[in-house]
């Protein structure tokens, strides 16, 4: 496809959604004011209404709960691991979320495994609409880091390929494939 061609579908795109986009600011100014279209207030503005719409479907109460059973059919274990889960916010507490090792796993000159100790941190405020949504999506990501590093060396079982699949948003067939082979045998560009 030539530079022309392509252009040609992006105009044609834009001259079939520019009306629309129009209306939708015109109402977006209308609602909540002209300062909600610029840049930089926009995402704000407009997130609202679907944070409430899907707070009911996202209680926070269950993000724990969600995330042990979505890790768990995934396959994934914490090898022994102890996690501290810091999942809401407080004054003075840093503003992100965040996995921290204090102990990384290791085997004991006698070859005793000692499992990894996980800390992670989210930002949620249980009463505020989208907490359960923040949480999860914290607790998935975070979990994921924990995971992955939560046993390291000769000995531990590597993260499932299958689930590392499924984690970054692959297909089912794809994540069967990668867990039907053994890492790094029969697994070339598969990214």
């Amino acid at each position: 496809m030539s530079k022309a061609q392509l252009f040609e579908i992006l105009d044609g795109l834009e001259r079939r959604t520019l009306p629309i986009m129009e209306q939708a600011r015109a109402r977006l100014a209308r609602e909540k004011g002209s300062r909600a279209l610029d840049p930089w207030n926009q995402s704000q503005a407009l997130a609202g209404d679907a944070t409430r719409a899907l707070d009911r479907f996202f209680p926070f109460e269950n993000a724990v709960d969600v995330w042990a059973r979505s890790f768990a059919a995934l396959g994934l274990t914490y090898s022994g691991g102890e996690m501290v889960l810091d999942l809401c916010d407080r004054p003075a507490k840093y503003s992100n979320g965040f996995c921290a090792w204090p102990q990384p796993s290791y085997r004991r000159a006698d070859g005793a495994f000692v499992p990894a100790r996980a800390n992670f941190t989210s930002l949620a405020t249980p009463s505020a609409v989208g907490s359960g949504l923040t949480a999860l999506t914290t607790l998935l990501h975070e979990g994921g880091h924990a995971a992955h590093f939560r046993g390291r060396g000769p000995g531990v079982a590597p993260l499932r390929a299958g689930a590392a699949a499924l984690l970054r948003g692959a297909g089912r067939g794809e994540a069967e494939e990668w867990t039907n082979t053994r890492e790094g045998e029969g697994s070339e560009g598969k990214g």
